[in-house]
């Protein structure tokens, strides 16, 4: 995750997290984590379209069940979290 792309220029997890969401990436809210685990597939799409963002943070939160690597209250606390903002005008240099 170090190296990947997450979209506006920022290459790593903890990079996108400061860009994004002024924060550390330890500092991160669950929100916020679910947006930085939506990204990397399709980051531009993902990063303009907050419906786009919504069903990949959907399809993660069904993998992760299917794999039981959440339990489906933990999916659904997770899933009833309210968006996190990203940044207008966001860009990593």
């Amino acid at each position: 995750m170090a190296r990947a792309y997450y979209g506006a220029g920022c290459y790593g997890v903890e990079t996108a997290s400061l860009a994004l969401f002024a924060v550390p990436l330890a500092k991160a809210d669950d929100a916020q984590l679910l947006a930085l685990a939506a990204l990397p597939v399709f980051p531009s799409r993902t990063l303009r379209d907050p419906e786009a963002r919504a069903a990949r943070i959907d399809r993660i939160l069904g993998t992760l069940v299917a794999e039981e690597r959440l339990t489906p209250a933990e999916a659904e606390r997770l899933a009833a979290l309210a968006p996190a903002e990203i940044a207008k005008g966001s860009f990593c240099e």
